[in-house]
């Protein structure tokens, strides 16, 4: 990621916080019991939300709960791990807690079950999300009041901020077909733009590759990490560059978002080759470090500045490589 999402609180999050009522309290205390709405309390208005809701929620609470009745303890106690488990996000991106996947739970508990709980959290992202008392697309527009405007998983597009004329989807970070009981866990929901989201991450696991991997938390810190360019052909008829990732902190994360979003190949193909950009700019600076000395570092200066705007982080890395790589000259080997 080029910069973190600040999380936003909002009534969007009561959606979670009925989800971890019903799946602990009710369906992980189910055993050889019966069910009725007084199994579901009446604090933060959780019984009336469930009883208006009899279709998309009491019926599916109540299949579930009849299949959790006729459960052991050992397998209550697994449901309750996996919940608490793959609704730790941060503890899940850092790799220091194992997640549980539906196959998980149709080897563990049931297929059956495994099925109602798919369905149940699929109809609660798709179909009840937007209701009252939830309302994402509110959840939406305040996040981008807290938050810049630009797709921190490429950098490349401006994210549309109001809802009411066009709204970026949610990505499920952990993919939801895959991951049980956070479908509408407000960490595991990232707006992203189209072309990362649709044509890029579709749905990739961002844990794993071949094997189980560390990625970044997107709420967690800002990353820490250097765009390194090699020029290869510097001529506005043979341009041609290398570009890779390195941190000294965090790799794993890094090779992780690469993967996800396959952004060195973005970065060559639509950015710095499009319409020959790369070797257009690359001439402007040379030609302009000729006539003023001091020109490459001012450059180097307002792109410091602020990276995000008009992907000024690629025009530093490139920049920074004329520089490594004396494309210039040598009087700008010191700067």
């Amino acid at each position: 990621m080029l910069f973190k999402y600040n999380f936003v609180n909002h009534d969007a999050e009561i959606m979670q916080k009925l989800i971890e009522h019903i799946v602990l309290d009710v369906w992980c205390n189910a055993k050889g019991k019966n069910f009725n709405l007084n199994k579901i309390k009446e604090e933060d208005n959780f019984r009336k939300i469930v009883r208006t809701k009899r279709i998309l929620l009491k019926k599916h609470i109540h299949e579930i709960f009849k299949l959790c009745s006729k459960l052991n303890d050992l397998q209550l106690t697994y449901i309750r791990d996996a919940f608490n488990a793959n609704n730790n996000i941060e503890a899940l991106c850092i790799n220091t807690v194992n997640p549980v996947f539906y196959d998980d739970l149709s080897s563990e508990i049931s297929p059956l079950f495994a099925k109602k709980i798919k369905v149940f959290f699929n109809n609660l992202y798709e179909k009840v999300f937007n209701q009252q008392p939830f309302y994402i697309n509110k959840h939406y527009d305040e996040f981008f009041q807290s938050n810049q405007a630009i797709c921190p998983f490429c950098g490349l597009v401006s994210l549309q901020k109001n809802s009411l004329v066009h709204r970026e989807a949610y990505d499920h970070y952990l993919p939801k077909e895959k991951y049980p009981f956070n479908t509408v866990n407000l960490k595991n929901l990232l707006p992203m733009c189209s072309k990362c989201n649709e044509f890029y991450k579709k749905t990739k696991d961002p844990l794993f590759d071949t094997n189980r991997k560390k990625a970044f938390f997107y709420f967690g810190n800002n990353p820490e990490f250097n765009i390194k360019i090699n020029i290869m052909k510097s001529s506005a008829d043979d341009f041609e560059l290398e570009l890779s990732f390195i941190s000294s902190v965090m790799q794993e994360e890094v090779d992780t978002w690469n993967r996800l979003f396959e952004l060195d190949e973005r970065y060559r193909t639509d950015f710095f080759y499009a319409d020959n950009f790369g070797a257009t700019i690359l001439n402007h600076w040379y030609s302009c470090s000729k006539r003023d000395a001091e020109y490459v570092k001012n450059e180097m200066y307002l792109f410091e500045q602020n990276q995000c705007k008009d992907k000024n982080f690629l025009r530093k890395a490139l920049l920074e490589a004329c520089i490594n790589q004396e494309i210039f000259n040598d009087d700008l080997e010191n700067i």
